[in-house]
């Protein structure tokens, strides 16, 4: 496992937690744990995921999808 490999699953880990238990919005989660780009955040979050973090929140928190 390469460092970058590493940081980029220690950001995803830390994004999940933030968007289990905070109310903060997607952008800022992506940019506190180091992805300023929304996009590029949701776009990796997705492939460590599977899913997007809006539809992670939902269902982490068992609330239906807005």
């Amino acid at each position: 496992q390469t460092l970058q490999h590493f940081l980029m699953y220690y950001r995803m880990n830390r994004a999940s937690e933030l968007l289990k238990f905070s109310d903060m919005s997607i952008g800022e989660i992506g940019k506190m744990c180091g992805y300023p780009n929304q996009l590029h955040f949701s776009r990796t979050f997705k492939n460590v995921y599977g899913v997007s973090p809006r539809t992670w929140r939902y269902e982490q928190r068992g609330e239906e999808k807005k």
